[in-house]
């Protein structure tokens, strides 16, 4: 220790003390000569100094910094010019210094000590340094990002902007084959100390992990999004080193999530509310608390914080630069910063937990600057005026503990202010949302270059296929140009261009009214008589037409529009309305027979629809070799054969797999062939797609005549079953275009049970579906990604939500068939009504007894059913349900079948939707 007067600061935040350790002016040189060091004794600024370490500082910056495992040394890397410095703590002082080629990224001690030390660099190459120095250098294929050592295999882990995790066995000395993610590129890798489990976070904010025992994918999940943060990343992730099912894993919006590994939803999210990457996390266990404090960190402050709670112990804002890394010392309140700036300042926090033993005086300076003055900081806490309490109608709270007046204002909590501001404004997070995409959307506009061409104000429409037709012309001369071999000049005659028109015989033609081209007068009609002529579309026949208010108010729109309405004027759209039938059968496991009747179902006698969308759950058993094994394909044929004979009126056949790849996914329809209209007539029906996930099965049937207007189809298919990643619950989404309009279906099986522990689980379930599910985007990146985003979505399927009344009183209720009071203890529609899941759904009314649970081959309930009475015995409950989500479809039947097939009574619904046409396809 050089000296104490004056050296520490103290400061209090939230009522923590903190005292910081900084030098302020470099220690002085060892080669100046002993006369000159004599006069700066003298200097106040240099007595009062106090270092922990000598020379514990860097020309430029430090980027790294951390103490090896048996807490004897530290290790420091910076720059300029890039270097590694390693201390001493018992001599509190330099031990050696080293240069290298490159600047360090990350760093990993792979000893107790620091005789062995392995570099990522900057230049691709991983140095390997001994105690003698560097040992060996080698170089991996793309940028390095992260390291992490597996000290049970010898494998160095570097995660690179690639998907795939190399792997470097120090003991073989060469490269493993690398494990490959599902993430564009890996931003950060670690390894739990206790079971081995390897985790990656990629820049899609996903997080997957490995076992590194048959080094394979265990499990993957979206750990952002829950959050609510789109399109983010995961910068920062580290396990708990006790228990080892707790993983902390940090964003880059500034959030701090932390994962149960048996579930895929957060137990705590923690903002920083900087809107910075999170950079470090450290789980950090003293004697002080029972359980370990998480350290996190991002550019501008670190807090302390209990991960049970979420309450902050205090915060760290160095002033002398942005934060590159930070370092604990085990078991002990003291922290080291290594920041953008040439000092690497030291803060050490009592009630964190005591001084190392190597720097124990600490303790006797604290007590000294006891007494002192010291600087109150208010932390997680918000400034607000009187007047934004009146907004947030908290003027209530003035005079309470609640608020701290200061100023001109008052101080509140900050997570009191997010409470109040959700309930003033609760639309504020859509409104983001919105914004975030409007942004996104600018930004890609930004980066393209438009040149918009200012038409006429007489004859527009003139000059609009004029430019259309000459740009036409010249892409094709310029697909032309690059062919090699020549081709044959066209014999035809060229038409008009705008240039033709620029000649003075031609430009009165735009400039004077008395040259206006009129569609409405007989010359005209004369030279065009097909012009005002329409073909009559197929789509009149089957969709019934529908003015909105888009149509009503064409008429009066501004003469003055601009060009680019003028160009688009051929694309008009017009609202049509399909008939959609929506199904979902829960068949237990049980294989059909081939007599089955499907009519008393699919209802295609009395109502007859344009699309029919059918769901089924547990087609095939839900046993081991199910959920684990090749699925099973003969079974969805089957059903396949039967629902086209039930709609096409034929004889069951077997169904043959076509491969069709519509998008860039594994989609498998099963047809026998692609349908026309003239071979099989309008009322012919096709399937477009079918999709199995264990024993999920969807399939959509179009009327053949529809089948040209389906474009863009897509899966997307989501586990939350075993381990919250296998197929025996989660849900199969279908995404397709029928005309102009997106339409999602999703067919799902969620967790059963009649707890509440269940019931949170089911919520857990659909939570996951809705952020899960992702559809490309598209070539244009125009199409809807998340199942909101479509304009039409429909769920559909076992959703397994029971009736919340003692058993007793439901079987008493159910034979009396007082629906409307059981209803009111519906857990889907205590949901629907709260909100909390599924806001914007909505469900049409129920008029049909509960769906589950039946005896096999019997009109009797299970529990109602004495009989035949059973160990597990279930009440009754509406288990199969069909919603929709937003605007623009209207249920017009909501009912069940009565098959008997299984122990669920199979649901229908028929729906209209508005869908928008292009006037070109009328």
């Amino acid at each position: 220790m050089a000296t104490r007067d004056g050296g520490m600061k103290s400061t209090l935040i939230n009522g923590v003390k903190m005292y910081t350790i900084a030098s302020q002016q470099p220690s002085l040189a060892s080669w100046l000569p002993s006369k000159k060091q004599q006069s700066h004794r003298n200097v106040k600024s240099y007595t009062q100094n106090l270092q922990l370490l000598e020379d514990l500082r860097f020309t430029t910056a430090a980027t790294k910094i951390k103490a090896t495992p048996n807490a004897e040394y530290i290790i420091a890397s910076g720059i300029y010019p890039p270097q590694v410095k390693v201390y001493e703590v018992r001599e509190l002082g330099l031990k050696f210094e080293r240069h290298l080629d490159s600047e360090i990224v990350d760093f990993q001690v792979l000893s107790d000590d620091y005789s062995k030390i392995a570099f990522l660099c900057a230049d691709r190459s991983v140095n390997l340094h001994a105690k003698y120095g560097k040992h060996y250098s080698l170089r991996i294929p793309r940028m390095g990002r992260d390291i992490a050592y597996d000290c049970w295999s010898c494998d160095l882990l570097c995660a690179a902007s690639s998907p795939d995790l190399y792997r470097i066995n120090l003991e073989q000395g060469r490269f493993l084959s690398s494990l490959t993610t599902q993430s564009p590129a890996l931003n950060v890798v670690c390894r739990s100390k206790l079971h081995g489990l390897v985790a990656c976070g990629g820049e899609d904010g996903a997080v997957e992990c490995f076992d590194m025992r048959v080094r394979s994918s265990v499990g993957r999940i979206d750990a952002v999004g829950p959050s609510g943060d789109v399109d983010q990343e995961v910068t920062a992730l580290e396990f708990e080193g006790d228990g080892g099912f707790i993983m902390a894993v940090g964003s880059s919006a500034g959030k701090v999530l932390i994962y149960d590994l048996r579930s895929s939803h957060p137990i705590r999210i923690q903002d920083h509310m900087y809107g910075s990457s999170i950079l470090d996390i450290k789980w950090h266990r003293t004697l002080n608390y029972e359980q370990p404090m998480l350290i996190t960190s991002d550019n501008h402050v670190v807090r302390i914080w209990d991960p049970e709670t979420g309450e902050g112990l205090t915060s760290i804002e160095p002033a002398t630069g942005t934060i590159n890394d930070v370092c604990t010392f085990p078991g002990s309140g003291l922290i080291l910063l290594a920041l953008d700036c040439s000092q690497i300042p030291s803060y050490f926090i009592p009630s964190l937990g005591p001084a190392p033993k190597w720097c124990s005086s600490l303790e006797n300076f604290t007590e000294e600057l006891d007494n002192s003055g010291q600087t109150t900081i208010y932390d997680h806490y918000k400034f607000l005026t009187k007047e934004e309490l009146e907004r947030l109608n908290l003027t209530n709270l003035i005079g309470t503990n609640l608020l701290r007046a200061y100023m001109h204002g008052f101080f509140i909590n900050h997570a009191l202010y997010k409470k109040a501001k959700a309930l003033a404004d609760p639309f504020e997070y859509e409104a983001y949302i919105e914004q975030q995409k409007r942004e996104k959307m600018e930004a890609e506009r930004a980066s393209r270059i438009t040149v918009r061409k200012k038409l006429p104000k007489v004859n527009r429409a003139l000059a609009a296929r004029l430019l259309e037709s000459e740009e036409a012309e010249n892409e094709k001369r310029g697909d032309d140009d690059e062919e090699e071999e020549p081709k044959k000049a066209s014999k035809k005659k060229k038409g008009l261009s705008m240039q033709d028109l620029q000649d003075e015989r031609f430009k009165a033609i735009f400039t004077n009214k008395d040259f206006e081209i009129k569609d409405s007068s007989q010359e005209y009609l004369a030279l065009h008589p097909m012009g005002s002529k329409k073909q009559t579309s197929l789509l009149k026949e089957h969709f019934e037409p529908i003015m909105s208010d888009d149509d009503q108010s064409l008429g009066d729109s501004d003469a003055s529009t601009s060009s680019q309405d003028e160009l688009t004027n051929g694309m008009k759209e017009k609202a049509r309305v399909p008939r959609i039938f929506v199904g979902s059968w829960n068949i237990g496991g049980i294989t059909p027979p081939k007599n089955l009747d499907m009519e008393d179902w699919l209802d295609t006698k009395n109502s007859s629809a344009d699309i029919y969308v059918l769901g089924f759950q547990e087609i095939v058993p839900l046993n081991a070799t199910n959920v684990l094994g090749p699925p099973n394909r003969k079974v969805p044929s089957k059903w396949n054969s039967l629902i086209g004979a039930a709609l096409n009126n034929r004889t069951p056949t077997k169904v043959v797999q076509e491969d069709k790849i519509v998008e860039p996914q594994k989609i498998y329809p099963l047809r026998e062939h692609i349908c026309t209209e003239g071979e099989h007539g309008r009322e012919y029906f096709q399937c477009i797609i079918s999709r199995q996930m264990v024993g999920m099965f969807i399939t959509i049937w179009v009327r053949c005549d529809l089948y040209q207007a389906i474009r863009h189809l897509s899966v997307s298919s989501v586990g939350c079953g075993i381990l919250g990643c296998l197929g025996n619950k989660g849900s199969i989404s279908i995404r397709f275009y029928l005309h102009e309009t997106s339409f999602c279906f999703i067919c799902s099986h969620l967790a059963s049970g009649g707890k509440e522990v269940d019931r949170r689980q089911r919520n857990i379930n659909a939570t996951d579906i809705l952020s899960r599910t992702i559809f490309p985007s598209g070539p244009l990146n125009d199409m809807p990604q998340k199942i909101i985003d479509h304009d039409r979505v429909v769920w559909l399927g076992d959703l397994n939500y029971r009736i919340y009344m003692q058993d007793s009183a439901t079987q008493s209720l159910i034979k009396t068939r007082e629906w409307e009071t059981l209803l009111k203890h519906d857990q889907l529609k205590m949901e629907l009504m709260e909100g909390h899941v599924f806001q914007g759904w909505h469900e049409g009314a129920i008029e049909f007894p509960p769906t589950y649970k039946y005896q096999p081959n019997s009109k009797d309930y299970q529990a109602c059913d004495q009989q035949h009475a059973s160990k597990k015995r279930r009440s009754p409950a509406w288990c199969d349900r069909i919603i929709w989500f937003g605007k623009g479809m209207k249920q017009i039947q909501y009912n069940r079948s009565e098959s008997r097939l299984s122990d669920h009574r199979p649901v229908r619904a028929m729906f209209t939707a508005d869908i928008k046409v292009s006037e070109n396809c009328i």
